[in-house]
């Protein structure tokens, strides 16, 4: 039976350390992959995307995708009966994560996953290894990997841009770097929109009316980070909100609010006790807290939000709700209860025990 072997080193941008080299052996009947003892078989790469899809779902404008870390399960959220759809389960290898599910007009539910969990149950995750960009169709039963590998280390948030092509903020490794690309969702093809020294462990950007990039540096070790614009026409880039001091909460979230204003989002592990959403202005960087935990009440936001007209979603997990908070008033005006599909429980077991993303179906 033929096979190909080598020690990967694709994932490792040019000019920086490789953290974890890994053995990829090719068979007819799929992949076997192994590094720093872990051993895990893939199936056929035609094959390789698998999971559970309700076929019956009906999506409509203004509900809301987002997924469950332990589960790997997407859930719509039906805004006019208030509740909770099973959409679909998602694996791409043995112990990934699925970070984001974010749809088009069309049906289509963009996805991104990577990393390798550590135990049945998440107690820790390796990431740097390998990475996938997936479509899944519900009325269609489609599953398809987009692109993977190479420079598809550890994406994360996705944009879905009017022309069908994907902005990608990809985290590699937590390692002190990072890129942000975009793919095409037919082909797959790949162009590197940032990369550099100035990026660290970005996991959400987009790109806004202007030609401007939105990168939100998350800073995972310092439990710090900023975000940063960087204009792609003319390559200018600037920190519109700056760091805070470590443990001040790992910048990991920023999406668009309108032409004016962003929301970013701040995690910090382990107390959840300098947690927050934040509204900021973009041409001044002022910036106003609408929802700050504190030490009576620690909060871990869902790093990327969706906001229709004045109203912005977003999930708290260590409560297990789904917030409704009306920007004009600035106010929280409902929260959804998540437990029933968060498991029972009230706090977090660590921090993938959580919704990273809340997406709005256009």
């Amino acid at each position: 039976m033929s096979q190909i072997d080598w020690t990967d080193s694709s994932t490792t941008p040019e000019g920086s350390e490789h953290r974890s080299s890994s053995s990829w052996r090719h068979y007819p009947w799929g992949t076997q992959v192994e590094f720093e003892g872990y051993k895990a078989t893939f199936p056929a790469r035609n094959g390789r995307v698998y999971g559970q899809i309700n076929n019956a779902v009906r999506f409509k404008s203004g509900d809301l995708l987002f997924n469950v870390h332990p589960d790997n399960i997407c859930y719509l959220f039906s805004q006019e009966i208030k509740r909770f759809t099973y959409v679909f389960e998602l694996n791409w290898g043995p112990g990934t994560l699925l970070w984001s599910v974010a749809p088009d007009r069309n049906g289509n539910v963009f996805c991104t996953l990577s990393g390798i969990r550590t135990g049945t149950s998440i107690t820790d995750a390796a990431f740097g290894n390998w990475g996938g960009i997936v479509v899944v169709n519900p009325r269609k039963h489609l599953l398809k990997t987009i692109a993977e590998r190479g420079e598809i280390v550890d994406p994360y948030s996705i944009q879905v841009r009017p022309d069908g092509k994907l902005v990608i903020a990809d985290f590699a490794d937590f390692g002190g770097s990072g890129r942000i690309y975009s793919v095409d969702s037919v082909t797959g093809s790949i162009e590197i929109l940032a990369r550099g020294k100035y990026l660290l462990d970005p996991t959400c950007a987009f790109i806004d009316g202007e030609n401007v990039l939105w990168i939100a540096n998350g800073d995972q070790e310092n439990q710090d980070g900023e975000i940063i614009a960087l204009d792609l026409s003319t390559g200018e880039r600037k920190t519109v909100y700056p760091r805070e001091g470590n443990m001040s909460g790992a910048l990991l979230g920023v999406y668009p609010v309108d032409d004016d204003y962003i929301i970013a989002t701040k995690n910090e592990w382990d107390q959840r006790t300098h947690s927050a959403v934040i509204l900021i202005n973009k041409k001044t960087g002022e910036a106003e807290k609408l929802l700050q935990a504190t030490n009576e009440s620690p909060q871990f936001f869902s790093n990327i939000g969706s906001v229709l007209g004045t109203r912005l979603f977003t999930a708290e997990c260590c409560n297990r709700e789904l917030i409704e908070f009306d920007l004009r008033e600035r106010k929280v005006i409902h929260r959804y209860d998540l437990s029933p599909i968060m498991h029972g429980h009230l706090g977090m077991r660590n921090s993938f025990d959580a919704i990273s993303g809340v997406y709005a179906i256009p």
